[in-house]
């Protein structure tokens, strides 16, 4: 992911957050986690997330069709860096 994808994506996720300077967040090598934002995203935001390539980890994927399932607000998002 290239630096404009993942501050785009923050910018998306900084407006679900009711305190963006709460522990929302966490990274593990070459991955970066986002915890559940306090809204939820809207399609338009859904599908600019999705393009830039952050994702939600615990939503189950499907290897055969290579996609996720579908968009669970109690989930947070992730993304490889």
């Amino acid at each position: 992911m290239r630096l404009n994808a993942f501050m785009e994506g923050l910018e998306i996720f900084a407006r679900h957050f009711n305190d963006t300077s709460g522990f929302h967040l966490a990274a593990e090598h070459d991955q970066f986690f986002l915890y559940k934002t306090d809204s939820p995203l809207t399609e338009e935001e859904l599908e600019v997330v999705n393009e830039l390539g952050w994702f939600q980890d615990e939503v189950p994927y499907d290897d055969e069709t290579e996609e996720r399932g579908p968009y669970d607000p109690d989930e947070g998002w992730s993304c490889f860096v």
